[in-house]
């Protein structure tokens, strides 16, 4: 289990028509998170950046981020850009947005499986990239 992070981090689920943020502070705790439109993501990480003054900033490596990554970086100075296998991260996301919102009334009955999100849950993506990271750094560190 991770329970200490000695990085302020913002993460990324790039997108091509959105984007998940995350913050997390050096607790682990989630400081802010949000879905933005691939068009705010700059805006917002810019705001981000000035309020938080993040160690790292992490980015999935999947759908969009080719082109994203240059205008991040553009944005982020001297914090480095991380990139991360984002593989099965929107799927994880979902899992863990569904756990965060259980089922009422009558959708009890569908199984959590089949059951949509009825708003984007990218931000929950981009907490699992927060957490794929951290624990592949921890193994490593372990190795050492």
């Amino acid at each position: 289990m991770i329970n200490e992070n000695p990085e302020m981090i913002i993460s990324i689920d790039p997108g091509r028509r959105k984007c998940g943020l995350v913050v997390i502070g050096r607790d682990l705790e989630i400081l802010e998170k949000k879905v933005v439109t691939t068009a705010e993501l700059c805006p917002v990480l810019c705001e981000y950046i000035e309020k938080y003054r993040p160690d790292r900033v992490l980015m999935g490596s999947g759908t969009h981020a080719r082109k994203l990554v240059k205008e991040v970086k553009g944005v982020t100075g001297k914090i480095p850009v991380t990139l991360v296998d984002e593989r099965n991260s929107t799927e994880k996301g979902k899992e863990k947005y569904l756990a965060d919102h259980p089922a009422k009334g009558l959708l009890k009955l569908v199984p959590r499986g089949m059951r949509l999100p009825p708003e984007p849950y990218d931000d929950y993506a981009a907490l699992v990239l927060v957490e794929q990271y951290l624990a592949e750094n921890q193994t490593e560190a372990q190795k050492r």
